[in-house]
C-alpha cells in the first residue's frame, strides 16, 4: 500500500493492540468533546482499515474492508446530500 502522510496530526502514530494487530493512524479530526481517527490495520488478513471515535469518554471503533469503507463514505455523502437538499427545497 502506498505511504500516506497524515497532515492532520503532523507525525506518524502507530501502535499494537493487545491481540497483536498493528495500527497506523492516517487521519484524525478533533472537536471539543469528540474525535474521529482512521487508518490502516497492517497485519489483518481481511480488514485493512479502521475507524475509531471517542465522544465524552465513550470509545468505539470498527475494523473494515476497503469495500465497507467505500459503502460508509457513500452512505454519509448521501445523508449530507439529502439533508442539505431538503434545506434548499424548504427555501423555495
Amino acid at each position: 500500500m502506498p505511504q500516506i502522510e497524515n497532515p492532520s496530526i503532523g507525525e506518524e502514530i502507530t501502535w499494537t493492540s493487545e491481540d497483536g494487530l498493528e495500527y497506523r493512524e492516517l487521519i484524525r479530526q478533533e472537536y471539543a468533546n469528540f474525535a474521529f481517527s482512521a487508518g490502516e490495520v497492517l497485519n489483518h488478513p481481511v480488514d485493512t482499515f479502521y475507524i475509531m471515535w471517542d465522544k465524552d469518554n465513550a470509545e468505539g471503533g470498527l475494523l473494515l474492508r476497503p469495500d465497507e469503507v467505500a459503502a460508509l463514505a457513500w452512505i454519509c455523502a448521501g445523508l449530507l446530500w439529502s439533508y442539505h437538499l431538503a434545506e434548499v427545497g424548504d427555501d423555495k
